[in-house]
């Protein structure tokens, strides 16, 4: 069973939006390379401002063209998280700002070694597909 919070006509406008502010609004693409690669496949591009607008062409086709899955490998190649309509993962949260340990009733700012911590506790759990 695969659960969808907006129905179609909801991810339509949805879709409909996001094209109209990627031709009329733009996104600021700080690379030189990248806003080149873009301009030659169709946007416009104003290097000063580094404003560059898509059309919704480009879009079309890029979504088209885009794989529809893939498969992220670990340093052990037999753990993988693989990515695609249907597919689950399960991945622990990156950026936590706060901590809560056994010898700490209150929460505090997360240290580097609470990073480490979490980054061993989280790859030694086998459900966990990626570790934030």
């Amino acid at each position: 069973m695969q659960l969808s919070l907006l129905n179609p006509s909801q991810i339509d406008r949805l879709h409909r939006a996001a094209l109209e502010i990627l031709w009329t609004v733009g996104v600021r693409v700080p690379h030189p390379e990248v806003r080149g690669l873009l301009g030659a496949a169709g946007a416009s591009v104003d290097a000063v401002s580094q404003l560059v607008r898509i059309p919704e062409e480009l879009v079309v086709q890029s979504l088209a063209s885009a794989g529809k899955s893939f498969t992220l490998y670990g340093r052990d190649r037999s753990k993988q998280a693989r990515f695609g309509v249907g597919v689950r993962n399960y991945n622990s949260i990156a950026g936590e700002a706060s901590w809560v340990d056994s010898q700490c009733t209150t929460r505090r700012y997360t240290t580097l070694d609470d990073v480490r911590v979490a980054a061993r506790f989280g790859d030694a759990l086998p459900w966990i597909n990626l570790v934030g």
